[in-house]
């Protein structure tokens, strides 16, 4: 198998994509993702010549976006955050979406509250959002933490 390997990576023309029954796994170029056989266990050709197929849309975005730096204070009644999103992605964002949790100090979640950020995030580049409110403060809150749990493409 590693010289058909060697060879589909030779190959920038054409994917071949091999199999004989369904739901069985392929080679492909450069060793990116494996891709199911045909139903029929037929060769398959798909050309490169569209860019769209060269470089695939992540199936789940929000994971090549983090936060990057997060720092929180408590406000007159309310949390307030200073952070900076950081995106892998080679798209901009317009949206991103992050759930933000409150600990005790035993470490249980107390509370959480999901915000929107509706500013763009640049390709492979970063936001800092500055004051960003986070909502009522629990009373036992000893930490505090967020994570991006979706985005929208600008």
């Amino acid at each position: 198998m590693p010289k058909l390997h060697q060879m589909l990576a030779a190959c920038p023309i054409a994917l071949l994509l091999l199999g004989t029954a369904p739901g069985s796994v392929s080679a492909t170029p450069g060793g990116g993702q494996a891709a199911p056989a045909a139903p029929d266990g037929q060769l398959e050709l798909a050309h490169y010549g569209d860019p769209a197929l060269a470089a695939p849309q992540p199936q789940h975005p929000e994971r090549l976006v983090r936060i990057a730096g997060f720092v929180w204070s408590k406000g007159a009644a309310s949390m307030q955050a200073n952070l900076t999103i950081e995106s892998a992605l080679p798209f901009a964002l317009k949206q991103v979406e992050v759930v933000c949790a409150q600990f005790a100090r035993t470490g249980v979640e107390i509370g959480s509250s999901n915000r929107t950020i509706a500013e763009i995030v640049p390709a492979r580049g970063r936001l800092r959002v500055e004051a960003l409110d986070i909502g009522q403060i629990h009373p036992e809150a000893g930490s505090s933490g967020c994570r991006v749990v979706s985005v929208t493409p600008a």
